[in-house]
């Protein structure tokens, strides 16, 4: 699931909340994928489609319970490339 930063932005915290968590914070959710729903082609494109900027070391960490090295990799390329269109204009 992804948070919104600033709560306008559709860029969010990726995280992982419980079902009680879920329905307090559903007005707020920007993505909301079930845990068991989210392999690393979904977790890539909640990065390739701009919904989260979150560390992807950490995020790899909380979806999958450990770091996987190559999509961590592939995330932070995805981001380098947003930050620089972003900085081309």
């Amino acid at each position: 699931m992804t948070v919104s930063y600033d709560g306008v932005s559709e860029t969010g915290r990726l995280l992982v909340y419980c079902h009680l968590c879920r329905e307090h914070f559903k007005k707020l959710l920007l993505v909301n994928v079930p845990l068991n729903e989210v392999n690393s082609e979904v977790w890539l494109n909640l990065y390739a489609s701009g919904r989260t900027q979150s560390d992807p070391t950490t995020a790899c960490e909380i979806v999958f319970g450990k770091v996987i090295h190559n999509i961590v990799k592939q995330a932070e390329d995805i981001l380098c490339q947003s930050d620089e269109e972003k900085a081309d204009g």
